[in-house]
């Protein structure tokens, strides 16, 4: 089932899959916490963007052409029940799959969301940002692992990036899509600044129906509490009801 920008993180034992879309900067190693702690038998794909992680083709830089990439690769391949996950920006990147499929009549078993507001929430803009404080910006969400700051090659490498992908969801003009109608799921961080859990209930204006969970850290608690995220989509796909 799977194309070269697909990494398996863990195998299904009953021929389906829920595919993971990282935040920005992220591929599909962003994944590997929660894949640790999952039991379901469910399988995990994470996606590896382009021009992240071991992806070589050209980063891009609207949210937009990304979708068109994974719509064009995913949709050949999805002959079996799965189910999308994205968090932060890969939230954003989920729905819109959902929305597009649905539109094509192919629907998911769940759509799943973290740490991501609605489309029509407006996002900070830092493309005016020096690089300085461009970094500063992504640690305060953190997005920047502290290891990779005492190493600034490598921090230098990974800021053109963390650009694509920042410039990608900043200019993001959702289309006029229906209403997603596959059962919705949205987490969201207690200490999110940016994506709180009063934002993240808008996103009902988006999907047809929607549960809503809270986690007690910040922005990246998908990493930091990543069994509990494990253990909440487990439950959520054993126990969804389809529409």
């Amino acid at each position: 089932m799977q194309p070269t920008f697909l990494k398996q993180l863990k195998p299904s034992t009953n021929g389906k899959y829920v595919i993971c879309f990282p935040f920005a900067g992220g591929y599909s190693t962003a994944f590997r916490p929660v894949a640790q702690h999952f039991a379901a038998d469910w399988g995990l794909l994470a996606v590896e963007p382009p021009g992240h992680g071991s992806n070589r083709s050209p980063l891009m830089s609207s949210l937009e052409q990304l979708v068109d990439y994974y719509m064009e690769h995913l949709e050949p391949k999805l002959n079996m029940p799965f189910a999308l996950y994205g968090h932060s920006m890969g939230g954003l990147i989920a729905h819109q799959i959902a929305a597009r499929l649905e539109a094509r009549g192919l629907r998911p078993e769940a759509l799943i969301i973290s740490g991501s507001n609605p489309p029509h929430i407006r996002r900070v803009k830092t493309k005016h940002l020096n690089e300085d404080d461009f970094v500063q910006y992504v640690v305060s969400l953190g997005g920047i692992p502290p290891e990779l700051l005492e190493h600034k090659e490598l921090l230098e490498l990974f800021l053109p990036v963390l650009r694509a992908d920042f410039n990608a969801v900043e200019g993001y003009e959702p289309p006029d899509l229906p209403k997603v109608q596959t059962p919705t799921y949205v987490m969201a961080g207690l200490q999110d600044e940016r994506c709180t859990p009063e934002s993240a209930q808008e996103w009902s204006q988006w999907v047809e129906r929607a549960e809503f969970y809270e986690f007690e850290d910040g922005h990246m608690f998908i990493l930091s509490e990543s069994e509990k995220v494990a253990k909440l989509i487990e439950r959520i796909l054993n126990t969804r009801v389809l529409i």
